[in-house]
C-alpha cells in the first residue's frame, strides 16, 4: 500500500482569510451596459504597477500603462 493523499490527515489544518479570499471568484461585469469608445483615443484605460522588488534598468520601481479602448 502506498502512502499518499489518502493517509494525509488534514483535520488539524486551518484556512487563513487571505487564502479563502484568493480562491473566490469575482463577479463578472455586464457587457450590455458597458461603455465602449467609438473613436480612437476617446476612452483611455490606465493602470499603475508597483512598487516592484527589482528596479528597472534606469532605476524606476513602478510603471504606468495607457490603453486606448477603441484600438487596444
Amino acid at each position: 500500500m502506498s502512502l499518499g493523499i489518502d493517509s494525509f490527515n488534514v483535520s488539524h489544518l486551518t484556512l487563513c482569510p487571505s487564502c479563502i479570499e484568493g480562491k473566490q471568484h469575482g463577479v463578472t461585469f455586464r457587457k450590455e451596459n458597458s461603455i465602449s469608445a467609438q473613436e480612437i483615443l476617446e476612452l483611455i484605460h490606465s493602470d499603475i504597477c508597483g512598487p516592484l522588488q527589482t528596479l528597472t534598468s534606469i532605476g524606476y520601481i513602478c510603471f504606468l500603462t495607457f490603453i486606448a479602448d477603441k484600438s487596444r
